[in-house]
């Protein structure tokens, strides 16, 4: 019976363990460009510094960047977007900003990349 219990709580440890590598601990969804970029902005949006950061491609140039910018960037606020290219597994989104809640709007161009089945911001 022992024996029978711990290949049971085995197989329960194994199953969280691979659950918790399927989908990142802060609940980002990755699943395409415009989830990754609205992600990444209604994390800014709310502040919430750590879920932003997890929308960033480890290996871009935004991640490096990240910490120093968060001054500037969690003042932003995402008003609307759209696809402007796509080449590949590499897409540009055009986004339209504003700065916490004044009428002037901005427009820029996130870079997001695709790595296996997940999409990350790569540049902002």
């Amino acid at each position: 019976m022992k024996t029978l219990s711990r290949v049971f709580v085995t197989a329960l440890c194994s199953l969280a363990l691979l659950g918790a590598g399927c989908m990142p601990g802060t609940g980002a969804d990755h699943s395409s460009p415009e989830a990754a970029v609205n992600g990444f902005f209604t994390a800014v949006q709310a502040k919430d510094h750590d879920k932003a950061k997890s929308y960033l491609d480890a290996d871009g140039e935004a991640y490096g960047e990240f910490d120093d910018a968060w001054g500037e960037i969690n003042q932003l606020d995402l008003n609307a977007y759209s696809i402007e290219s796509k080449d590949g597994n590499k897409m540009k989104v055009k986004l339209d900003l504003s700065q916490d809640g004044k009428n002037e709007t901005d427009s820029t161009t996130v870079e997001v990349v695709q790595k296996g089945s997940d999409w990350w911001v790569v540049s902002f």
